[in-house]
């Protein structure tokens, strides 16, 4: 399994995103390569309000805004949404109160948690969070 970071969402529906043609590649592959890629409704939420927030164009009845695109790909199962527990929230709590020396969002330290929950040892995420967390590998 590979969890997927709302970084790597972004940049493959944001052409102008720096990263981009690397999330596109990544998606490729791992569609050629049938990986199972998870990811949390928390994840989804984010990406989908950065989405939101960064159309510039409103869409027409005859255009589907990226966000909208981005849900309805989780819904055909671009990848699975795993759940989340208050035991999971509590643990995502307790991981923002132990490193507060970093700046990791409460959806980082939830996709953490999760992660070591389900045993996941690989991230496909260009949030440096997650380099910093230290026990996962980062991909791509």
């Amino acid at each position: 399994m590979i969890f997927i970071d709302t970084s790597v969402f972004y940049a493959r529906l944001d052409k102008g995103d720096r990263n981009h043609d690397a999330a596109d590649a990544f998606f490729k592959s791992a569609m050629e390569d049938d990986l199972d890629l998870v990811t949390t409704r928390e994840v989804v939420f984010e990406t989908h309000a950065m989405l939101q927030k960064a159309s510039r164009v409103l869409p027409t009845a005859d255009m589907k805004p990226e966000s909208q695109k981005f849900l309805e790909s989780i819904d055909r199962g671009l990848a699975t949404v795993l759940p989340v527990t208050e035991d999971d929230h509590r643990a995502a709590r307790a991981v923002v109160d132990r490193y507060r020396d970093k700046t990791f969002s409460l959806c980082d330290a939830m996709s953490f948690v999760v992660m070591e929950r389900f045993r996941i040892t690989t991230a496909a995420s260009f949030d440096v969070h997650f380099r910093q967390y230290g026990k996962f590998i980062v991909l791509p």
